[in-house]
């Protein structure tokens, strides 16, 4: 599990030559937001951000399905993705995806502008 900030909501890890800063931007009645920030070692050059939209329904499943606290498989999940992007190689300038989370499954795209 990624280390926790005692000031907030805010983990992170580090993968490979990758610093990765996740930090709970707002809930509300429906969904809540994450936003996951990656940058490169040792430059902190930003290689992507990651915008984790997360139905209400869809925390509260997943919480229940892994008997943990409602925020801790969507931190999972945010490392996870963000791995693949690593993984997968990023480009020269920093890009930004969205990453839709549903009850059931998931979708990541790229954010338009």
């Amino acid at each position: 599990m990624p280390a926790s900030c005692p000031c907030g909501f805010e983990f992170s890890e580090c993968y490979r030559n990758v610093d990765l800063f996740l930090t709970l931007v707002g809930t509300g009645v429906h969904r809540s937001v994450y936003y996951l920030t990656a940058r490169e070692r040792p430059g902190r050059r930003l290689l992507f951000g990651l915008r984790v939209a997360a139905e209400l329904d869809a925390l509260l499943l997943r919480s229940h399905r892994a008997g943990a606290a409602a925020d801790a498989p969507m931190v999972a999940l945010a490392f996870d993705y963000a791995h693949r992007i690593v993984d997968a190689g990023v480009n020269d300038s920093p890009a930004r995806y969205l990453l839709e989370v549903g009850s059931v499954s998931e979708v990541l795209v790229p954010a338009v502008p």
